[in-house]
């Protein structure tokens, strides 16, 4: 048995950097960002991010210790975000539209078209019921088809499969 339930919201943005120092720059863009939508969450009283990832693609990032240092004047910033209130999210794609616009020269948008979309995040609980003889408790709310909505831990999940 499994069940799936909602963990907060998820945005990503990018943003083409060209020129000298390409990836300094991006690094420095997508720290801007988080300055920028970390003071106005603080302002309006939304709390931080539950999680943010600021990579520079084109850096070997992945490669850890083992990257080899580049001088690029082409990168892409990459900044994923997760926040519990949505929004949250749609202020931080709102205030990475304009460092494409009207930030540093050699910032071109981003690479997909338009703001970035904010989804929900969806986590998987795995259960199991490893006897025969196991029997499970749970008040349903509601049945919609073959999924019934149950209380989990405090929260509302839907339960996919017995």
């Amino acid at each position: 048995m499994s069940a799936t339930y909602a963990d907060g919201f998820r945005a990503v943005g990018t943003l083409t950097i060209t020129g000298f120092d390409a990836s300094a720059k991006a690094r420095r863009s997508g720290e801007a960002i988080l300055e920028r939508t970390r003071a106005i969450f603080e302002k309006l009283g939304l709390g931080d991010y539950i999680a943010t990832d600021l990579s520079v693609l084109g850096t070997e990032g992945a490669y850890g210790p083992h990257a080899q240092a580049h001088d690029l004047r082409e990168a892409v910033m990459r900044l994923a975000v997760s926040h519990r209130r949505k929004e949250a999210l749609e202020i931080f794609a709102r205030e990475i539209a304009p460092a494409g616009t009207s930030w540093s020269a050699g910032t071109s948008g981003s690479l997909n078209a338009g703001r970035p979309n904010v989804s929900h995040i969806d986590r998987r609980r795995p259960a199991s019921a490893g006897h025969r003889h196991t029997r499970t408790r749970a008040n349903a709310d509601w049945v919609h088809g073959r999924s019934r909505c149950i209380g989990f831990r405090g929260q509302s999940v839907r339960l996919v499969s017995i």
